[in-house]
């Protein structure tokens, strides 16, 4: 039975809340592109997290397109003359494919049979429509999509489809190319492609090519008959082609997941037989599809948008104007106000304005910077120091205004993970260990941690801490420096959890464990206890704040960020308007704003005030509501209001004056069951007569302040 309890009646009237919650960023990126498909004069791009957008320009301007789908991840497209597809990947709550027929400005679903699907790939015919999902296999429909119907290609990852000259389609798999020749209904195997990962199909006439991680397959009848693979020897390990695309008999490859070296775009002007980069300013961004738009060539890239070329692949440019705001970040930091985002796959980002506007802070003088992911980022006697994944440490001396390498003394062809500042001397880890700098990072030196991955490193209070894989179970875990980083020593081993990363201040450090939440240490790191948010909530990013409060960022879907004001003790959650179905991988603050920079949907930033005043005094569970009469009050300026929860609910605490006009929102957010505080400032308010009521679904309750100044 819903609880009222009414102190005190207001002749309330009706005013627009001001809402407490996360709010989008205009970057540092555009959201990223999954699939560019061009139909008709259309050319659409699947993106992200925000459903599809379309331009009749051929990329030089955008409008949406997704009414329906504007949340999703869209991962395919395939259109027919009534309807265009698009394939979504499975967020939990739908998936499978949803069709327009209107150019993409409202989509419905195409569902029955296949709504909890992850559709890689589409091909759309007239008559009948064929749908590749990432593990089940290959479906079929004959009416448009309403119902679907497997075939004989079950249990398999089906990332790509392309029809021949003859009528015949090719689908890949994770082991085997497949053929039908009755248009979908039955699957064969080829003669080719057996025991080859096969993320993307082209064709261009007879010429047909299979692409995987490396290298690639090719036909030169139509598919009757493959050849052996072909390794590109320039792609990096681990990287795969993910699409193709033809310019006459010259065909481009887009390349993706580039760990180390060089990703973008290759091209081959015999066929496929030889491949150089057709990479210039985008050379190391993951690109996931490319295009001959019949103007220009276009590439789609999950971290910078979209990329066009006029010159077949010499030089790119973005042409985002119209795209929502997203991209991947890695690292924040906060300096003098200013925010400075470390990108996946986009350079470094400054914010002077609380990221209304996003600066790139590179020039023509660091195009490998341009593409760079960058995964740390210090500063140090007015020095910026950053660590990247391919091209070693950037630093600056300007403030990011200008940028040299500065990687004497490292070893080639490592990755580069965190920076941290210890005393006098920058530490960074790496995939070979971990290196320090006496001079603000312009040479480094080998410390006693060499030639193990280092996951992440943190320093405060004189001491220096580090997460340390050796591939052993009794030497992988947290190590321990007492000099500044120039020699360490196993303090904590890691056994069967997964510590990913560390923040300290000073003698306490934080442990985020994607097996088992966050820990701390409250001596410098001889003893741990779990402070956890929850067993199933992974630590990602932990931001000390203040004296006593933390931030912690987790890899979930729905609970992303979490707020606590006694050093751990009690967390709740501030996920209030945040994007679902991303990660949080990186914390920041100024003196306004914390921010979070997501995996995949840029930076979101939240008002400071909003979230800091809360203090949740207990976890104890009441036995039921209850509002306190604030203390002191009267007051100026500052009271503290108490109240309880016995549950879950989602809290109003707002201020009125003496006509029920609302002044100030204090809550308007979910909190778990417990006793909580908030303190209320009312500089802003003249003397008189206030009220404040706490109200949720199943209780509401009225007490009266006096402002006195």
């Amino acid at each position: 039975m819903k609880k009222v309890l009414l102190i005190i009646v207001l002749p309330f009237i009706l005013c627009l809340p001001v809402f407490a919650q996360w709010v989008q960023t205009s970057g540092p990126g555009s959201a990223g592109i999954n699939i560019l498909y061009k139909s008709g004069i259309y050319l659409y791009a699947g993106t992200v997290g925000k459903g599809v957008y379309r331009s009749s320009n051929d990329g030089a301007t955008w409008v949406a397109a997704n009414t329906g789908i504007s949340n999703k991840s869209v991962i395919s497209l395939s259109s027919n003359t009534s309807y265009i597809f698009a394939g979504l990947e499975f967020d939990g709550i739908s998936g499978g494919v949803f069709r327009s027929s209107d150019n993409g400005n409202t989509w419905s679903p195409a569902n029955t049979g296949i709504e909890n699907k992850y559709i890689l790939s589409l091909y759309a015919a007239n008559s009948f429509l064929i749908a590749g999902d990432a593990g089940t296999g290959i479906y079929r429909s004959t009416n448009n999509g309403q119902t679907w119907n497997p075939t004989n290609i079950t249990d398999e990852i089906v990332g790509a489809m392309v029809v021949n000259t003859n009528g015949n389609i090719f689908a890949s798999g994770s082991n085997f190319l497949y053929i039908s020749t009755d248009q979908g209904q039955t699957w064969g195997f080829t003669n080719g492609g057996q025991y080859f990962n096969i993320f993307s199909l082209g064709a261009n006439g007879n010429n047909m090519y299979a692409g995987g991680f490396q290298g690639l397959i090719r036909s030169t009848n139509g598919g009757n008959n493959w050849g052996n693979r072909i390794d590109i020897l320039q792609m990096s390990s681990g990287s795969y082609i993910s699409s193709f695309a033809f310019s006459g008999t010259t065909v481009f490859a887009a390349i993706s997941f580039s760990p180390f070296g060089r990703a973008g775009v290759m091209k081959s002007t015999n066929f496929g037989l030889n491949w150089s980069f057709a990479n210039g300013d985008i050379e190391n961004s993951d690109v996931s599809s490319i295009i001959n738009t019949g103007t220009s060539l276009a590439a789609g890239s999950k971290y910078k948008g979209f990329l066009v070329s006029t010159n077949s692949g010499v030089n790119w440019s973005t042409s985002n104007a119209g795209l929502p705001p997203g991209g991947g970040v890695r690292a924040l930091i906060s300096i003098n106000n200013d925010i400075y985002a470390g990108t996946s796959g986009n350079g470094i980002f400054k914010t002077s304005d609380n990221g209304t506007v996003w600066t790139p802070l590179t020039n023509d003088n660091n195009g490998m910077l341009k593409g760079e992911t960058v995964n740390d980022i210090v500063l140090i006697n007015n020095v910026l120091i950053l660590a990247t994944s391919s091209n070693g440490v950037y630093r600056s001396t300007n403030s990011g205004a200008m940028w040299i390498q500065s990687n004497s003394g490292l070893p080639d062809s490592t990755m580069m993970f965190d920076l941290a500042v210890a005393g006098t001397n920058v530490l960074l880890g790496s995939s070979m260990g971990i290196f320090l700098s006496s001079n603000n990072g312009s040479s480094w030196n080998f410390t006693t941690v060499f030639d193990e991955d280092i996951e992440d490193i943190t320093a405060a209070g004189g001491f220096a801490y580090a997460i340390v894989v050796t591939g052993f179970f009794n030497t992988s875990g947290i190590y321990r420096s007492t000099n500044n980083g120039q020699s360490w020593s196993l303090i904590l081993q890691s056994g069967n959890t997964y510590p990913n990363t560390l923040a300290s201040r000073t003698s306490n450090v934080y442990l985020g464990d994607l097996l088992s939440g966050v820990s701390r240490s409250t001596n410098n790191g001889i003893n741990w206890n779990s402070i956890n948010i929850g067993t199933d909530i992974p630590g990602f990013a932990i931001l000390p704040f203040s004296t006593s409060g933390l931030f912690a960022g987790s890899m979930t879907n729905t609970q992303q960020v979490y707020y606590s004001s006694n050093n751990g003790t009690n967390w709740m959650a501030i996920n209030q308007g945040l994007a679902s179905n991303t990660s949080v991988e990186a914390l920041g603050s100024n003196s306004t704003y914390l921010f979070a920079g997501t995996n995949d949907k840029g930076v979101w930033k939240r008002a400071l005030n909003e979230i800091v005043g809360i203090t949740q005094i207990s976890g104890l569970i009441p036995l039921k509501y209850n509002l306190y009469q604030n203390f002191p009050n009267p007051f100026n300026p500052e009271t503290n209001i108490k109240f309880e929860l016995p549950e879950i609910q989602h809290v109003k605490l707002v201020i009125y004056d003496m006509l029920g006009k609302e002044m100030n929102r204090l809550i308007d957010k979910e909190l778990g069951a417990g006793s909580y505080s908030i303190t209320f400032n009312a500089d802003e308010l003249s003397s008189g007569v206030y009220f404040y009521e706490l109200k949720t679904d199943d209780f509401s309750m009225v007490r009266k302040m006096v402002v006195t100044k």
